[in-house]
Order: C-alpha cells, then structure tokens, then sequence
C-alpha cells in the first residue's frame, strides 16, 4: 500500500495554503511533519483524508485517485488518530474502539462476533486490555490517545495520518505514544504524524517533512533536514542539535 501526493495544492475554497507538495508513504514507513501553527498541518491532512478537495495536483493510493474511493473504501485503508480528548460520553475503551469496525458494518447492523475479536486484538496490541471495561473519559491522556490508535487499527487501516498524536501528553505518555508508532512500522503500516517537537523525528521517523504556510520548506532523512538551519527556517528561533553519546540526538535552544 502507497499514498503518493503529486504537485499538490491544498486549503479552503477562498484560499490556498501550500502549493506543489509531492511525496510518498510506503507501507512501514514513518513520515514526521513539522510546522508552526497555521502552516497547514492539519489542512494536509483534512486533504489527504478526502475531507477536503485538494486545490491542485493530485493524491493517490496504490495508484488509484483518491476520489475513485469510496468513503467506506477508503475508511478501510487510512485510519484517522486525532488529538486525544475527553468526551462528553462514557463510552468504555472497548466501545471506543469497536466504534473503528463502522466501515465493516451494515448501516443499521450490528457488530458481529468477527468485528469483537478485531477490537480485543486491537486493544490487546496496544497494550490497554485492563482498561477495556473503564469509561474512555476517566483514563489518562495517554491511554485516550492508544485508545484512539487502537481503534484506528480496528478499521484494519494499511495506513495511518495522526494529527499531533503527542500534544498535552506529559513526557512518559509522549514516550509511550512514539513507542507505539514505531511498532505499528515494524507492523508494516505506513504512519504520518505531525508533532510540535523536533526531537520526536529522531526517535521514530524514517523521514521528516517541514511544512510552513505557502507549502514545503524541506523533505528528508531526520540527519538530514532537522539541523539548526532548517530549524531557523522554520520556526525563526535558534536551536543547536546536539549528539548524545549514544549516538541519539536532540535539539535545545542556542544559548542566549
């Protein structure tokens, strides 16, 4: 399975955001996208997804336009993790993530015994089968956002798009969550996922796109685009990256 975007525009009817953005997805795959606020993250995604028209240029899967697909078709193959929240209904996790088996089931029918056992192999993945039975709003954000993961996966997605999968985790939740997208690679899915913070390319992804508004700054291996420079260029603040002795690196503020 392969999403490719070709010379692609993409925003709102009454403006466009980014313009000629081309790149792949492969299966196992990891694509980080870095960006500041309003430099068309999430608008990417939307467009990608098929929520919104693309404005130019073309998106594609397995060589298939995106607009060949149907909604249930395409349900099946990319799943959707957005930013975790808390929710004004006390689902359990389990009915959270058998909420991901819709594109499987008839309009007005119900879960059958096979779409049960995806969910608990889903949930079981990831880790959080002791939390099945607790209501989704009274566990912590880390595990509403494995929630969510796993119940993208019960889609039986070949890929996933998740949007800032990390924001307002505290630090062991971030980890868990990175910890997790690197599974899910080894697993053969292809993953995209925008993040605030320039360290997480380095713990998981196997290329790094920084986006800002009017489109593509740089595309790459992380120890190729995510350098002071590049850093400067996108964010306008100075950052030093600095090797570890393990070999790991990480990006701090350029003393004073």
């Amino acid at each position: 399975m392969k999403l490719t975007a070709s010379e692609l525009s993409y925003g709102y009817p009454d403006r466009t955001i980014g313009r000629d953005l081309s790149f792949e997805l492969a299966a196992g795959e990891v694509l980080c996208v870095l960006g500041p606020n309003g430099g068309g993250k999430t608008t990417l995604f939307r467009t990608l997804l098929g929520l919104l028209e693309p404005r130019g240029g073309k998106i594609l899967i397995d060589d298939l336009p995106l607009g060949a697909w149907s909604r249930r078709e395409l349900a099946k193959v990319i799943g959707y993790v957005p930013q975790a929240h808390v929710g004004s209904f006390s689902f359990t996790v389990r009915e959270m993530v058998l909420m991901g088996r819709t594109a499987h089931v008839g309009l007005f029918a119900t879960p059958a015994p096979r779409d049960r056992d995806v969910t608990d192999r889903a949930i079981n993945d990831l880790g959080i089968a002791h939390l099945a039975d607790r209501p989704y709003t009274q566990v912590s954000g880390g595990e509403r956002q494995l929630t969510l993961i796993a119940r993208a996966l019960a889609q039986g997605s070949s890929m996933l798009i998740m949007d800032e999968p990390t924001t307002s985790l505290d630090f062991g939740n971030q980890v868990l969550v990175l910890g997790q997208i690197a599974a899910l690679a080894r697993a053969g899915i292809g993953v995209i996922f925008s993040t605030h913070e320039p360290d997480h390319a380095f713990r998981c992804a196997g290329r790094v796109m920084l986006l800002r508004p009017g489109g593509l700054l740089r595309i790459g291996s992380p120890e190729e685009v995510v350098n002071p420079d590049s850093l400067h260029e996108l964010y306008g603040v100075s950052v030093d990256v600095v090797q570890l002795p393990d070999r790991r690196r990480v990006c701090v503020p350029a003393p004073g």
